[in-house]
């Protein structure tokens, strides 16, 4: 029972994912969609950590100086 419904929430989170971006996606799927991509992002941070690729530190993108007007 566990397997059928956690698959049913991975369709329903499958398909708010793939939703055309010119059509507004419905509640009931894109809240799915933004637990799972919220979840694979922290299993993608994990990983990273565990393999000694981690981040530590962010720095921000050095960029030249913008001329004035």
């Amino acid at each position: 029972m566990t397997l059928v419904v956690g698959g049913a929430a991975l369709t329903v989170a499958a398909l708010g994912w793939l939703w055309p971006d010119e059509a507004s996606v419905p509640r009931v799927l894109a809240l799915p969609a933004y637990v799972v991509a919220g979840n694979v992002a922290v299993l993608h941070a994990w990983l990273r950590l565990l393999t000694g690729r981690a981040a530590p530190v962010w720095e921000p993108t050095r960029r030249g100086a913008v001329p004035s007007s």
